[in-house]
């Protein structure tokens, strides 16, 4: 088991509160419920915990007594066509990957099957105009970070190329750089890796 799926898993022998404790850990919204022999007994969602909620349970109650017994998994050689039909027609996020043996060997999310695929390339965005024809609008924001619909335009750009699945991009700036740098800082934020080119 690697260290991310262990991070969604969770005895069966716990709490409601330790349930609760591990969603927010693992932040994928479920986790993984193990009986014996290592075993996938269930699943435990946070709607599961609101559920419980509702119906009184206190967050010191025993795990067993709310979790999913029969829940949604699909073997190793599933395909991403399969796993997302599965997903839209049940309405669910995460479905569980567990081999012949009833053990969990990995995790589906939503947002990783519809999401691209990450790339080798990479990316370099001019941004170190002055944007003199947009005066007096430009005189103390960077062209680049202009706001069209309530977004700067260089974030658009940013989250297209991510988005594609570029995950390293240079930014060349000069004007009001420091405008920039603290908008993307190092690029975390925004799902990739950003460095700066100074003109």
């Amino acid at each position: 088991m690697t260290p991310e799926l262990a991070s969604y898993c969770i005895s069966e022998q716990l709490t409601l509160a330790d349930a609760l404790r591990s969603i927010d850990q693992g932040g994928a919204g479920i986790a993984l419920v193990i009986g014996d022999g290592g075993r996938l007994a269930g699943t435990f969602t946070d709607g599961d915990l609101r559920r419980a909620l509702i119906r009184g349970a206190t967050l010191d109650a025993e795990l067993a007594a709310y979790m999913q017994r029969k829940f949604t998994f699909v073997r190793p050689e599933a395909g991403r066509a399969e796993v997302l039909d599965l997903m839209q027609a049940r309405l669910i996020r995460q479905i569980p990957i567990v081999d012949a043996a009833g053990m969990p060997v990995g995790l589906h999310l939503l947002h990783e099957v519809i999401g691209a695929t990450p790339r080798v390339n990479w990316a370099v965005i001019m941004a170190g105009g002055q944007g003199t024809r947009l005066r007096p609008i430009t005189e103390h924001v960077p062209k680049p970070m202009v706001t069209v619909a309530g977004r700067p335009i260089l974030e658009r750009l940013v989250l297209h190329l991510v988005g594609f699945g570029v995950r390293k991009i240079y930014l060349s700036v000069n004007y009001l750089a420091h405008i920039i740098e603290s908008h993307f800082g190092d690029g975390s934020h925004f799902g990739c890796s950003i460095e700066y080119l100074r003109e």
